[in-house]
């Protein structure tokens, strides 16, 4: 720990600046690390132009260098551009950009959208082939308590990084002094520690101490982060590549779980590759805009639906899947409403089965509306539910006979949609039964037909 209270200090300076009457400009600044998912194996040739080169966003890519290297870290800021893919080095002089690209360039272009008043920089420091397990056989270790032959891990180059990148008070050159907030850490890492079982059933609390570690160097303990969900090619002689990627899944979904101020993406398991172990380009693009938007949403203020169901208890029928079950039932019930995006740690997804959900909040009161938010996506088979039915109940027994609600939307409309139905009566009841028909199969017309739709649901609001 004496390694990051050294820093702290470091990253606590330009802070100082701001005392003085000297023009300062705030810069939020992202932090992205890992292993070589994160170094990126986009082609450079397959960009876009809006993504070739920005005029208005810096990055710092630390040098990626194995563990008892003594240039690890260093770089300089340099206005973003392709080539801070696989293949990358810097001599803290000059940087050699490579033919590759990572979620770097889409990050800045969706995080710029999202900020457009702010100005923004990325520091990038990641290694591919690197565990945060000391006994994972790994190119590299993230264990800060790690000695090896000279003391030196990828904690240590992620510190040095870091120290360079704050040290530089200018980063863009303007004459005027830039003051960095941190404002999260993007982790898309895994891999190398699914090799063994024993290794990857430690991954959550190896996670757990080294983002808090992290969190700490930056001296803000519930800094967001927003961890990539690793996922299988299924391109190896035997079929997986990672023999006990399950596990390490596992990890991940703990460590969002129970921390409030993480999140994960999920889509990567849809992603194509471009060999065995990286995903091609166009998932490269589409991560990096995940990663902005999953990091905005963590920072934004929470939106909060009033609802008297938010100190009452819940019971499901059927369970969510384990991919997409929030933080569980309470998530209905929670006050916090999903987003558009499926994976965002807030909706419920079942697979083929209803929802089928009865509300107590306590004791009968008089309540106006009943309501409900839905999502579909019909490009991942998610569909808006067949129909909603809303009954209610004083004694959890006999319930009244149920209305029916129904979204109007055709199956057919493409897009991220969400609907919240809404039941206005005036009642006076304890219990409320809630019901969602999911629509069973992917119809004839597509892509998936007859294969398991799903239904995602997230916040159930009684006023």
């Amino acid at each position: 720990m004496k390694k990051i209270f050294l820093f702290t200090i470091t990253l606590l300076l330009p802070g100082i600046l701001l005392s003085q009457k000297a023009k300062v400009d705030t810069v939020k600044v992202f932090y992205l690390g890992g292993q070589s998912n994160m170094d990126g194996y986009g082609y450079n040739k397959d960009l876009p132009a809006d993504l070739q080169e920005f005029e208005d966003t810096w990055i710092f890519h630390g040098n990626p260098a194995p563990d008892d290297s003594e240039n690890g870290g260093k770089g300089i800021w340099r206005k973003l551009k392709s080539g801070h893919g696989a293949g990358f080095k810097s001599d803290g002089l000059t940087n050699s950009l490579s033919n590759r690209f990572g979620v770097e360039l889409s990050f800045a272009r969706k995080i710029k959208a999202l900020y457009p008043d702010d100005k923004i920089a990325i520091i990038k420091y990641s290694l591919g082939g690197t565990s945060i397990d000391t006994a994972a056989a790994s190119a590299g270790t993230w264990d800060a308590d790690y000695e090896g032959i000279k003391g030196i891990n990828q904690y240590d180059h992620f510190l040095t990084t870091l120290k360079e990148a704050f040290n530089q008070t200018d980063i863009d050159n303007d004459g005027t002094r830039d003051y960095l907030v941190p404002s999260g850490i993007v982790w898309m890492q895994g891999e190398s520690d699914a090799q063994e079982e024993v290794i990857a059933m430690r991954y959550y609390d190896n996670l757990k101490k080294l983002i808090g570690h992290m969190r700490a160097a930056f001296w803000n303990d519930n800094l967001p982060v927003v961890i990539g969900k690793i996922s299988d090619s299924w391109q190896s002689r035997n079929g997986k590549v990672w023999k006990y990627g399950e596990l390490v899944q596992h990890g991940q979904e703990k460590f969002v779980r129970k921390d409030e101020h993480a999140a994960i993406v999920r889509q990567t398991r849809y992603y194509k590759y471009s060999d065995a172990a990286h995903y091609n380009s166009e998932a490269y693009i589409d991560l990096g805009e995940r990663f902005a938007q999953a990091i905005f949403d963590l920072n934004a203020p929470e939106e909060k639906l009033p609802s008297k169901a938010s100190k009452g208890k819940v019971q499901i029928t059927h369970k969510p899947s384990d991919s997409y079950k929030a933080k569980g039932s309470r998530s209905l019930i929670d006050e916090k409403p999903g987003s558009k995006y499926f994976d965002d740690g807030f909706w419920l997804g079942f697979e083929e089965v209803d929802l089928e959900a009865t509300i107590d909040i306590g004791s009968v009161q008089q309540l106006e509306s009943i309501s409900i938010g839905l999502l579909q996506d019909v490009a991942v088979w998610i569909f808006f539910p067949e129909y909603v039915e809303v009954s209610w109940s004083q004694d959890g027994k006999k319930f009244s006979k149920p209305k029916q609600l129904r979204t109007g939307v055709s199956q057919k409309e493409l897009g991220k949609l969400t609907k919240r139905l809404s039941l206005e009566k005036k009642i006076n009841a304890r219990f409320i039964k809630v019901k969602a028909k999911n629509v069973g199969r992917c119809p004839e017309w597509h892509l998936g037909a007859g294969q398991k739709a799903w239904l995602f649901v997230d916040e159930i609001t009684i006023r």
